[in-house]
């Protein structure tokens, strides 16, 4: 084989070393930043049901204490009051915020997060139980924030922190 050749072999080989590795390189990146635009997009959408479950529980909460006034002066429950209306306009935003997730919708799903917030106004209104309530209601909110700060690992992360739980 003449030196020539040898040449024009390595450099093509070099060539071609360089275009792989920056095409990699790019395909390396790109995935880098969807992941990361995926856990912004994850981050923003648990911050919104997070709002709207506070908003929601601080309305239920005020609502409450005044049907417990009503109750003590012996008044009937007015369903038509401004903080009735205000905990009806701000669960239904709940119920929408819930069910228009489009990053977290299967974490909402699976954690059954509309079945719990159901279940606390239930409970709310069978016990009469602010401190019940606002368990009930940090649970939610645990729930939710593991949501938005959930981070798509690797396998080998994945493995890694599974071993690592106590």
């Amino acid at each position: 084989m003449q030196q020539e050749t040898v040449t024009l072999i390595v450099a093509g080989m070099g060539i071609a070393g360089t275009l792989w590795g920056g095409m990699s390189s790019q395909l390396m990146a790109r995935k880098s930043q969807r992941r990361q635009w995926v856990a912004d997009n994850r981050k923003q959408e648990a911050r919104e049901l997070l709002t709207a479950l506070s908003d929601a529980s601080l309305a239920l909460a005020y609502w409450w204490a005044e049907i417990d006034t009503l109750i003590e002066k012996g008044e009937g429950i007015n369903l038509s009051s401004k903080a009735a209306i205000e905990f009806k306009a701000l669960n239904a935003a709940f119920h929408k915020i819930v069910h228009d997730r489009l990053f977290i919708a299967n974490d909402v799903r699976e954690a059954g997060i509309l079945e719990k917030w159901i279940a606390v106004i239930a409970g709310q209104t069978k016990d009469h139980n602010y401190e019940k309530q606002m368990e009930g209601v940090s649970k939610l909110k645990e729930l939710i924030v593991e949501m938005g700060t959930y981070e798509e690992l690797g396998p080998f992360k994945t493995i890694h922190r599974k071993l690592m739980r106590p």
